[in-house]
């Protein structure tokens, strides 16, 4: 609002003071997120708040909105924005997940051909133990 005075009279107002203004909004805002006065979620209202005004303050002077937009822009995420991410997030951590879900299916079928040798090691040493049982009686006998 304090620059509406200049944008009517014959100069107006230049992109660099229109720059300074908004970064040190955004520079004052994110101060106070770091502070602990405002979350991050009052930070993007009131940033939001800012680029409407702006809107309406500069309907005559399109630059100026412009400016304004593209430097509180990135600032700005709207809930489908941030859920686009988190959805992003979920999906980066699914395809992790299903990569560690293979790898101990994996190390699950190793163990499982591990313990069948296992198995047939242990059968080969019962039969091998009937034979010695059996030429112990059979020394027995004689």
């Amino acid at each position: 609002l304090r620059l509406r005075p200049q944008l009517e009279s014959r100069n107006g107002i230049n992109k660099e003071e229109l720059t300074y203004l908004v970064n040190s909004v955004i520079v004052i805002l994110n101060e106070e997120v770091q502070l602990g006065n405002i979350t991050e979620l009052q930070q993007k209202d009131i940033l939001e708040l800012f680029t409407r005004a702006s809107k309406k303050i500069f309907t005559h002077y399109p630059e100026y909105q412009r400016e304004v937009s593209s430097m509180t822009e990135l600032k700005i995420k709207t809930l489908s924005m941030q859920l686009a991410e988190k959805d992003e997030q979920l999906a980066e951590q699914k395809e992790q997940l299903a990569t560690y879900r293979a790898e101990l299916a994996d190390r699950d079928a190793a163990l499982a051909d591990q313990a069948a040798a296992i198995a047939d090691k242990d059968a080969e040493l019962a039969d091998k133990d009937v034979i010695i049982a059996a030429l112990k009686k059979q020394l027995a006998l004689q």
